[in-house]
């Protein structure tokens, strides 16, 4: 079973969009590439290709990674072509294992909103973070991370604000 199988029609509809300001910066990125590409690592239910997308008519090949077949169903739902007449490849599999889909294939931008974690549907109330990225600090994670959730729930669901982090990079000689 996938990560968020089950949750995929779900976190859908409910998820919160790619902020405009998000999106103007990363098609900024774009702008004066002759037939961009996109790379979506950790696409889910595809929000940040279908955002790009709109904004940037002309990308002409999309490639969305993600382990949950369920959230790609959703991403090609949203997103079944493309305005270019290009290539969109959904790719089930970690972003760890994806590789290029043939030679020479490069993107001109790659998103990323990939979790270290391994989630699972639990219903014993701990937390969803694989131990062996805590190096011997997990226990103690989970001991603060329970304390936080009864301090902040009071008894009642949480809501999670999004955050967006976006960091651009450039390769030597001012590529991406």
């Amino acid at each position: 079973m996938s990560l968020f199988e089950s949750a995929a029609v779900d976190y859908a509809r409910h998820r919160p969009g790619i902020p405009d300001e998000v999106v103007r910066l990363l098609a900024g990125v774009l702008e004066g590439i002759d037939r961009p590409v996109l790379l979506d690592l950790g696409a889910g239910t595809g929000q940040v290709p279908a955002a790009l997308v709109a904004a940037m008519p002309g990308i002409v090949r999309v490639d969305l990674v993600d382990a949950d077949e369920g959230m790609l169903r959703e991403a090609a739902a949203r997103l079944p072509s493309l305005p270019s007449a290009g290539t969109i490849a959904f790719h089930t599999m970690s972003a760890e294992e994806f590789t290029t889909p043939h030679a020479g294939s490069r993107a001109h931008l790659i998103t990323c909103a990939c979790l270290p974690l391994d989630v699972q549907a639990r219903s014993s109330g701990e937390s969803f973070a694989r131990p062996a990225l805590f190096r011997g600090r997990h226990a103690r994670f989970e001991q603060e991370a329970h304390s936080l959730l009864e301090e902040h729930a009071r008894g009642e669901g949480l809501v999670k604000d999004a955050v967006f982090t976006v960091l651009l990079a450039r390769r030597p000689g001012g590529d991406l």
